[in-house]
């Protein structure tokens, strides 16, 4: 697909080229790959992408179908493993490749409808680990993608950290530190303080799963090295703004999006139920099965979503930094 100008405009950014640049595309269907027609394996593919770069295309978008409306969705482990082979061998050739699997489409999305930061998180550690995350590879796709359109990126170890799988998150923090993320959103205490010595120079954000609700929380993030907190999402107005109106680093508050119905950090419903732990990045969200109170709606532990854009500007009055909308178990759409 060729762009006729020099210039492209992405949002409120423009991009400007020496030559219109042309991009090649390979489409990931449930049992194959696609050029929007024809269908082939992963070795055909794989030659259509050296073929499109003989023929002069720039960049390859490798994935991409299984994301819009109407078409069978793919596994994202599924995809992940057919598509980096394909990514690998093409760049090996010198291409330059544009990842689009379904997560990355995502994280895309929120990119076209202007968001200025995005967080996102690898295959561990994290609390969304039964979401569609990201692999190293495609870590470093988003952040390239997303700094050439002045996006931030947060990337998320949010869950508690075991003795055993220590290195498995110092190795997490020397990916995000070489990918030139923006910042970690960390949940475990004791790995932040390895973070610190290991690379002083990476922000750290404190998650809402750290269930600091007061002043004097906020005050001992900040001593222990966080620049910014995500407030849980529980706290009332009152106490957003006794904490906004004092706080040493800088807030962030959810404000759209599903709405737990445990205090942030510590629900224990679904290890208890399922050993599925939320502070393990498992949580099988129970609160959302049948239980029932007398007088209630036959799902009362199960909250409506949270929207809070009418309170936008009076939020922002108060002090809150950063407007955090929930969405990694969400569709692009």
């Amino acid at each position: 697909m060729a762009n006729d100008s020099k210039t492209w405009r992405c949002g409120k950014y423009e991009l400007s080229f020496d030559r219109p640049r042309i991009m090649g595309v390979l489409n990931v269907t449930p049992d194959s790959f696609s050029d929007g027609g024809e269908h082939f394996d992963a070795d055909a593919a794989i030659e259509y992408g050296l073929a499109m770069l003989d023929a002069g295309a720039d960049i390859i978008d490798v994935g991409g179908e299984s994301t819009r409306p109407g078409f069978t969705p793919v596994n994202p482990d599924e995809e992940a493993r057919r598509v980096l082979p394909v990514v690998r061998a093409l760049a090996k050739e010198g291409a330059i490749v544009s990842i689009d699997t379904r997560h990355v489409a995502v994280a895309k999305a929120a990119v076209r409808c202007g968001a200025d930061a995005v967080y996102l998180g690898g295959r561990k550690l994290n609390a969304r680990r039964n979401a569609a995350n990201f692999s190293d590879e495609e870590l470093a796709q988003a952040v390239e993608y997303c700094h050439a359109r002045e996006v931030k990126v947060y990337i998320t170890l949010n869950t508690l950290v075991r003795d055993d799988e220590t290195q498995t998150a110092m190795n997490a923090v020397r990916c995000a530190c070489d990918i030139k993320a923006d910042a970690l959103i960390l949940q475990d205490i004791g790995l932040a303080s390895l973070v610190r010595r290991a690379a002083p120079d990476m922000p750290l954000h404190a998650s809402t799963q750290t269930s600091v609700q007061t002043l004097d929380g906020i005050k001992l993030l900040a001593d222990l090295g966080f620049c910014r907190a995500v407030l849980p999402r529980e706290l009332s107005k009152k106490e957003i703004e006794k904490i906004a109106a004092q706080s040493p680093i800088e807030l962030e508050l959810f404000v759209h999006g599903a709405l737990c119905m445990c205090l942030s950090g510590q629900c224990q419903l679904s290890a208890v139920l399922g050993s599925r732990s939320g502070n393990r990045g498992l949580c099988a969200q129970p609160c959302r099965l049948p239980f029932s109170a007398e007088g209630g709606t036959g799902h009362d532990l199960s909250l409506k979503d949270m929207s809070l854009i009418e309170y936008l500007p009076e939020l922002a009055q108060m002090g809150i930094t950063s407007f955090k909308i929930e969405g990694r178990m969400k569709r692009p759409e």
